[in-house]
């Protein structure tokens, strides 16, 4: 069986003989069919993001939590839309695509929550709801040797339509730096690692946030879970 990726083949950056190969296995393999159609869906909601989406996000005035008391939710901005068309080579594209597909939405791995091969734990954050309610949300965010976080969360409203949760390093001045998104079911809960491109311990809080997919990369104010990172 070739090893021909599906991304690939559906952002087109091929040679005549893989994407000969490809159109044939576009006849005979219903799985690889299935995934290069799925891509090509992803692909097109990359190229129609606006410009801005590609921008690094600029951080929206949140309210800090006092030390014991969690903060009511920050009212919600509402924010322009901006129709953009975005022409990017094939091989950005796929890769997008792929960050995309890692979890629905997901920037970073789905992991189990015990996983033996995770780095060391450094530090623990506990994760509590910003709002009160009959069975909260929780959560629990470690901060591993080598630069990753593993996130654990239960509780949270199942995920309808295009929105999608977002993890954030949150300063006390509010600077915000974004780690990664994810969907959940039914079930509310997920697990996952991102990358942590800033050192933690600049950083007051871990956020996780609900988020419309609107093509905006800022924060959008609607924080769901907290924790003080020291």
């Amino acid at each position: 069986m070739s090893d021909l990726d599906p991304i690939e083949f559906a952002a087109g950056d091929l040679d005549p003989a893989a994407r000969a190969e490809g159109e044939a296995r576009m006849r005979d393999d219903a799985r690889f069919r299935d995934d290069v159609v799925r891509m090509r869906e992803v692909l097109a909601r990359i190229d129609a993001l606006p410009a801005d989406a590609w921008d690094p996000p600029a951080p929206p005035p949140l309210r800090l939590p006092a030390e014991a008391t969690a903060p009511a939710r920050p009212a919600r901005a509402r924010r322009a839309r901006r129709r953009w068309s975005v022409s990017l080579p094939a091989p950005a594209l796929a890769l997008g695509a792929a960050a995309l597909l890692a979890g629905g939405v997901a920037i970073g791995a789905l992991v189990s929550g015990d996983d033996p091969a995770a780095p060391p734990v450094e530090r623990r954050v506990a994760l509590a709801a910003l709002a009160s309610a009959p069975d909260p949300p929780r959560g629990t965010a470690r901060i591993l040797a080598g630069n990753s976080l593993d996130l654990d969360v239960s509780g949270l409203a199942a995920n309808r339509g295009g929105d999608f949760y977002s993890v954030w390093l949150l300063g006390d001045g509010g600077e915000l730096v974004p780690l990664g998104s994810f969907r959940v079911g039914e079930g509310g809960a997920a697990s996952l690692r991102v990358p942590l491109p800033q050192d933690p311990s600049r950083f007051a809080y871990v956020d996780v946030s609900r988020e419309p997919a609107d093509g905006d990369p800022r924060h959008s104010g609607d924080s769901v879970l907290r924790g003080a990172t020291t």
